[in-house]
């Protein structure tokens, strides 16, 4: 699941989020991401039309070895909702970050620089 500032950005925009919670077995899981672990992501749908699509859109994950991504959706595995929580942590130029999550932010930046953003 994605917090609700992760599901109404615009389609194309780049960010990164905290994944919060990740259960054993789960896609994110899958691709080598754990709990607290701070990823580098891209919204591929506009926040707007249907409700599922709202709630529910797509977003690129890039692996941070920078030589693959896949894409994940909001409900991703059905009706474990709460087998993944990512939540929006700030944009691609480092900007957005609450004050008290500089240690996201620090992740954040060794992530950029490791994929060479």
């Amino acid at each position: 699941m994605f917090d609700a500032n992760l599901r109404d950005l615009p389609k194309g925009y780049k960010f990164f989020a905290e994944l919060k919670g990740c259960k054993e077995g789960c896609k994110i899981y899958r691709n080598g991401f754990r709990k607290d672990d701070v990823l580098f992501c891209e919204m591929m749908d506009e926040p707007t039309g249907t409700e599922e699509l709202r709630d529910n859109p797509t977003i690129k994950i890039y692996k941070d070895d920078g030589k693959g991504f896949f894409f994940c959706k909001s409900w991703e595995d059905g009706e474990k909702l709460f087998s993944t929580l990512l939540v929006y942590s700030g944009s691609s130029d480092l900007t957005d970050f609450l004050p008290q999550e500089q240690h996201v932010l620090e992740k954040a930046r060794i992530i950029k620089e490791s994929l060479g953003l």
